[in-house]
């Protein structure tokens, strides 16, 4: 994408000043333009909701080790050294588990968001391509492989604002 970006100012460089200013440039960060977009953010909310559960019972697991680690600490005079060991290996052991647990958490969550997000890619490219039409756009650029761009030339939140109204 940056070679082409590349190429394209080079090609625009090269053309005559009067035809430079002519030309009609668009800029999108595509990323930001479809987790804005409304139909993402209420999916998000929607997908936080479904997990809120497996979340609250990997912090009550947390809240549990915690509170087992404190007790170790404050029992360690009382307790023998076969105890102390067997909590501490218990420890580990449900340490070891909850850390699988929110690496398979945080896996499905990611996948989730970016699923969701995914499927507004095809809407986002069918609104930049009506802009395209109606604004005469001669190039879009996406806003990630530049370096600096005027604010005028940036058309986000016009992207946003008609997926929200092709919902």
């Amino acid at each position: 994408m940056k070679k082409l970006a590349g190429v394209l100012i080079g090609v625009a460089a090269l053309m005559a000043p009067s035809a430079f200013a002519e030309l009609k440039i668009a800029v999108i960060n595509y990323a930001q333009a479809i987790s804005q977009a409304e139909e993402v953010v209420e999916a998000l909310e929607v997908l936080q909701a479904e997990l809120q559960p497996e979340q609250d019972e990997i912090r009550g697991e947390q809240q549990a080790l915690l509170e087992q680690r404190e007790k170790l600490a404050t029992d360690a005079d009382i307790l023998s050294d076969e105890d102390k060991q067997s909590i501490a290996s218990e420890i580990d052991s449900r340490t070891f588990d909850l850390e699988q647990q929110v690496e398979r958490f945080n896996r499905n969550l990611q996948r989730r968001q970016q699923e969701i997000q995914q499927r507004m890619i095809p809407k986002a490219q069918a609104v930049v391509a009506d802009l395209v039409a109606i604004e005469g756009y001669d190039f879009v650029m996406e806003r990630t492989t530049l370096v600096h761009v005027n604010a005028k030339h940036d058309i986000t939140r016009k992207v946003t604002e008609k997926l929200n109204e092709k919902r």
